[in-house]
């Protein structure tokens, strides 16, 4: 499910994303000699509350075909398909038009959709996998934040082995002095 929040369509990376949500999605299927035989044909969907590629289309469906022939396809078993639920054309199938106005609008008119809002109710009581979902997204923004440090200090690493002093990286990157001195010192130390 995929809102806005006041963020750029580009800033989401979809396309990026869905193949790392297929890579995980094959990963959690093979075991160390397995074969590529046992993997299960699957489907990356995005609900998104705003037109993902602002072509206008109801939902954009993606497979892997041959640039040079596109009646050749790779026939790898996996389709990534984007909702766009704010699509207000007439053009499709009541299902779908109910499901957006449940995802809009959080109206359950169709057997579906009371189906999907039953689930949805009774995930959001469920202490435990809410316990679940804070502690990954945690385990992600850690991650990530170590990422970060880890660039930063990359690029501290970098200007100060090509003869930039403490305080110009300091003054241009605005990097604390403290991080800047601390990965100076970790060089000097390796070099001794």
């Amino acid at each position: 499910m995929e809102n806005l929040n006041h963020k750029s369509v580009e800033s989401h990376q979809l396309p990026r994303r869905s193949r790392y949500y297929q890579a995980l999605i094959d990963t959690d299927y093979m075991d160390e000699g397995d074969s590529y035989r046992n993997l299960p044909d699957s489907h990356v969907m995005f609900i998104c509350t705003f037109d993902p590629f602002g072509l206008g289309l109801s939902q954009y469906t993606f497979c892997e075909k041959c640039e040079e022939d596109h009646e050749l396809k790779l026939n790898d078993g996996t389709v990534k398909i984007f909702y766009n639920c704010s699509y207000d054309g007439e053009d499709i199938p009541d299902n779908l038009r109910e499901f957006y106005d449940y995802v809009e609008n959080g109206n359950a008119g169709n057997e579906l959709t009371k189906r999907i809002d039953e689930a949805v109710v009774k995930s959001r009581k469920n202490s435990v996998w809410r316990s679940q979902y804070m502690k990954e997204r945690i385990v992600l923004q850690d991650a990530r934040d170590e990422g970060k440090t880890e660039e930063s200090f990359d690029r501290i690493r970098n200007m100060l082995s090509r003869g930039k002093t403490v305080e110009e990286i300091v003054d241009f990157c605005g990097y604390p002095v403290e991080l800047v001195k601390k990965v100076e010192e970790s060089m000097l130390a390796a070099t001794n």
